[in-house]
C-alpha cells in the first residue's frame, strides 16, 4: 500500500493532467496553458494564505505579477509558475515570451517566484535574486555525484 502523501499527490497531478489539456479535434488535443496556471495560481494562494500571508489579485489582464502577498511589513509581488519534476528536481521556467519572440525575464518586475509542483505536490516561494534568469532547479533529490555547493534544494522553499 502506498503512503497516503503519495496517493494524494497521485490524485492532484492526475487532476492537474485531467484539466491541462484540451480536445480541439477528436483524437488531438492541445495543453491547456491557461488551465494549468490556474491551478498552479489556487495552489500558491491557498499555501501562502495557510502560511499567514494576506494575497491579493491584480484585476485584469497585462500585469506583470500574478498576485500580491503581504506579511505585514512587506509586500512582495510574487509570479506564479508551474513546475514539473525531472531528474530529481522541480524545474520551472523564469521568463515570458515577449510578442517579438524573445524570452524576457522577470527579474526587473516580481519579488519572487511562487511555483506549484503537481508531481511533488508542494508550492514553493523562491525570492527572484536566488533565481537564474531563465529555468530555476530546485533539487528534491540528491545529485548523482553528491554535489551540495551551489544547489538550491526545494525543501528550503517550501511553503510550510
Amino acid at each position: 500500500m502506498l503512503p497516503q502523501a503519495v496517493m494524494k499527490a497521485r490524485r492532484v497531478h492526475d487532476s492537474v493532467r485531467q484539466h491541462s489539456t484540451r480536445t480541439i479535434f477528436e483524437g488531438f488535443t492541445v495543453k491547456d496553458t491557461h488551465g494549468v496556471g490556474n491551478i498552479a495560481e489556487i495552489e500558491v494562494t491557498r499555501s501562502l494564505i495557510r502560511a499567514g500571508y494576506i494575497v491579493s489579485h491584480p484585476f485584469g489582464e497585462g500585469c506583470k505579477y500574478d498576485l500580491v502577498a503581504d506579511k505585514g511589513d512587506k509586500l512582495l509581488r510574487v509570479q506564479v509558475k508551474t513546475g514539473s519534476l525531472k531528474e530529481g528536481a522541480v524545474r520551472s521556467k523564469c521568463f515570458t515570451v515577449a510578442r517579438s519572440g524573445e524570452n524576457v525575464s522577470y527579474k526587473d518586475f516580481v519579488d519572487a517566484y511562487g511555483i506549484y509542483c503537481a508531481d511533488t505536490d508542494k508550492t514553493y516561494l523562491v525570492p527572484v535574486e536566488d533565481a537564474p534568469t531563465m529555468e530555476l532547479s530546485l533539487r528534491v533529490l540528491a545529485t548523482k555525484n553528491n554535489q551540495s555547493t551551489g544547489v538550491r534544494w526545494a525543501k528550503d522553499y517550501e511553503i510550510i
